[in-house]
């Protein structure tokens, strides 16, 4: 949606590669790419600080969830935080399938055990080095908890059936991040190459945050 109309706006073609924020960011360091699209902040802030990447702007936001199998084996449905589920995950050693690729959302979900004061590790614990599509998909065949954004979540709900991973919100089974049922937001930032720097201009529009 947003690609034909920057085409249309300002002439240049948009090729797209989809991959996680640390390969993104690791990939528009090398001068790889002329714009990275991604959601870890801190990541974001320390390329920028180390002179990699330049021009940093907040462009939009998403919120992610923790969902799981409907039988909710470490009964997350009473927690009423993000780090009250993970508690309660860990203690009851539920299947928990972490994407494990040091994308943005693996990010926040280390933030978040740290944040919890767990050091994830057994068997319950599953790395599955790969893109949230396929973690989903682990998750699903595993009968097991994980975290997405729910962008990704709602994308593949439209294009596949996902018995096992329903709502929570309203009574039905997905866990809000945050405090009070409120979602935990991340913004995604716009950030460039400060070797390639051939969109300056652009960048430097004003995006709404």
């Amino acid at each position: 949606m947003l690609i034909p109309l920057f085409e249309k706006q300002t002439g240049y073609s948009v090729k797209t590669v989809s991959v996680g924020t640390g390969q993104a960011l690791a990939l528009a360091a090398k001068g790889d790419a002329d714009v990275a699209l991604v959601h870890a902040p801190s990541l974001e802030k320390q390329y920028v600080a180390d002179g990699k990447l330049l021009n940093r702007r907040l462009v939009m936001y998403n919120d992610f969830v923790i969902i799981g199998p409907k039988e909710d084996p470490a009964k997350i449905k009473s927690a009423k935080t993000a780090l009250a589920a993970l508690k309660l995950i860990e203690q009851s050693k539920s299947r928990f399938v972490s994407r494990g690729d040091n994308s943005g959302t693996h990010n926040l979900e280390k933030s978040l055990w740290k944040e919890a004061g767990i050091t994830p590790k057994g068997d319950w614990y599953i790395e599955a080095g790969q893109g949230m599509g396929a973690t989903l998909g682990i998750a699903n065949e595993r009968n097991a908890y994980t975290i997405t954004d729910r962008g990704t979540l709602l994308a593949l709900r439209q294009t596949r059936e996902s018995a096992d991973f329903d709502r929570r919100r309203q009574g039905a089974f997905e866990y809000l991040f945050g405090h009070g049922g409120e979602s935990r937001q991340r913004p995604s930032g716009l950030t460039q190459p400060a070797a390639k720097p051939s969109l300056t201009s652009w960048s430097r529009r004003r995006h709404k945050t």
